[in-house]
């Protein structure tokens, strides 16, 4: 069934068929950039300082923005159960 909706259109402009290009249009710049710096990053970027800072930094980032999700998928889930009354 996913190898037709590369030929019929129909299939192809569906949210699944968007959201599979978006992940591929996403994924080729970093494929690109990490080819290009693989160097650097082997060599600078291995110190577990770095590591640790990173994934700390991303942790902050993700426990700020996260509320403002749930909150959304909240109302989005009472929305969904006042229509199936």
């Amino acid at each position: 069934m996913r190898l037709i909706s590369t030929v019929r259109s129909e299939y192809r402009k569906g949210p699944e068929a968007r959201m599979g290009w978006f992940v591929i249009v996403g994924t080729l710049p970093v494929g690109i950039l990490g080819v290009t710096f693989q160097g650097t990053v082997d060599i600078c970027l291995r110190d577990l300082r770095i590591m640790a800072a990173a994934v700390i930094v991303f942790g902050v980032i993700r426990a700020v923005a996260d509320p403002s999700r749930a909150s959304a998928l909240r109302q989005a889930d009472q929305w969904a159960a006042r229509n199936r009354l």
